[in-house]
Order: structure tokens, then C-alpha cells, then sequence
């Protein structure tokens, strides 16, 4: 919060109140940022795993495939 803003409250009715609440805002905001990183992040490893999983999933099918042909 902007000091000037901050003062502006202060000196307000009910201002403490005020500067509580968007502090606890703030807090709440900087902890949905958080969070919202670390599922991105999540999100971002389960992409990557499922393309790995795919392509170990062609390899064997095309693996399979080649046996089927040889029998």
C-alpha cells in the first residue's frame, strides 16, 4: 500500500480497520500467487510426463507390432 494512502487512512474514520483489511487482502493475494505457481508448475510436470508416457507407449506398440509381423 502507497505511504501517502496509507496516511489518508490513518488519520480516516475506521481507518485501522481499513489498513487491516487490505493487508489481509494483500496476504491472501500473495498466497493465491503462490499457489497458483506451484499448480502451474504441477500442471507444467504432468504435460511433460504424459508426452513421455506417450512416446514409451508408441515405442512398445510399434515394437509390438513388429512381433506380430515376424509370428
Amino acid at each position: 500500500m502507497e505511504k501517502s494512502m496509507r496516511e489518508l487512512l490513518e488519520r480516516s474514520y475506521e481507518g485501522d480497520k481499513v489498513i487491516a483489511y487490505i493487508e489481509s487482502l494483500e496476504a491472501d493475494n500473495m498466497l493465491l500467487t503462490r499457489e497458483n505457481k506451484a499448480l502451474a508448475d504441477e500442471s507444467e510436470m504432468k504435460c511433460e510426463l504424459n508426452h513421455e508416457l506417450s512416446k514409451a507407449l508408441d515405442k512398445a506398440c510399434e515394437e509390438l507390432s513388429k512381433t506380430d509381423k515376424k509370428n
